[in-house]
């Protein structure tokens, strides 16, 4: 009887053992799961990104702003011969320069006894007939302001001419600045040995005769 008590109570002991393990076993998978489902709502962490920039509007380009704008001159005379652009600055310097006698070689021969006069007073004070008499250019009250600079505005060819407007900057005799003048001068080709081209016309828009821009507005 005594050995039948000792097998009991060494079956009681492993059956408690046993029910340990399997209480103890089932309590860890219960630990493990719920540390899995945190782990799986766990919102996880997300790389550092940039915001992109909002466009609105249109795409504008970027101005390179070590390139030369180029001026109202520079974009036009692109369109007109190359020897246009030459001739002009050859008038212009004799303009400038205040040279009268190579300014009158820059013009085609007059037609008419009205432009005769006005070459003839602008250029030599005195008339057709050799009496002193002004308008006189740079000189005279009346035709004494002359361009110290100008841009190119407009071009435009009408056959084999070419139609210029230009913006001069100006001053009288005493230097003193003028207001900026409009004025056009028609170019006709020309075999002269100053340049292929002559002017025809130099007049302010809407004046009257071939060298009325030299006149003061």
């Amino acid at each position: 009887m005594s050995q039948i008590k000792d097998l009991r109570n060494v079956y009681l002991t492993l059956l408690i053992g046993a029910v340990i393990i399997v209480v103890g076993a089932i309590l860890f998978n219960q630990v493990r799961y719920v540390s899995d489902q945190q782990t799986e709502l766990s919102p996880a962490p997300s790389a550092s990104v940039s915001p992109s920039p909002t466009t609105v509007g249109n795409v504008v380009q970027p101005v390179d702003l070590t390139s030369p704008t180029p001026s109202p001159s520079a974009v036009v005379t692109a369109t007109m011969p190359q020897s246009v652009s030459t001739f002009l600055a050859n008038f212009y310097a004799a303009y400038t320069q205040e040279d009268r006698s190579r300014l009158a070689t820059y013009f085609t021969p007059d037609t008419s006894d009205a432009d005769r006069s006005s070459h003839a007073h602008l250029f030599t004070n005195m008339d057709t007939a050799g009496n002193p008499g002004g308008p006189y250019l740079f000189t005279d009250a009346a035709a004494n302001e002359h361009a110290i600079g100008y841009s190119v505005i407009n071009g435009s060819s009408l056959g084999s001419n070419w139609i210029v407007t230009v913006l001069e900057q100006r001053v009288d005799s005493t230097g003193l600045a003028r207001d900026a003048v409009t004025t056009l001068l028609t170019l006709v080709p020309s075999t002269n040995p100053l340049g292929s081209w002559l002017v025809d016309n130099y007049i302010y828009s809407g004046g009257v005769g071939k060298y009325s821009a030299f006149l003061n507005q």
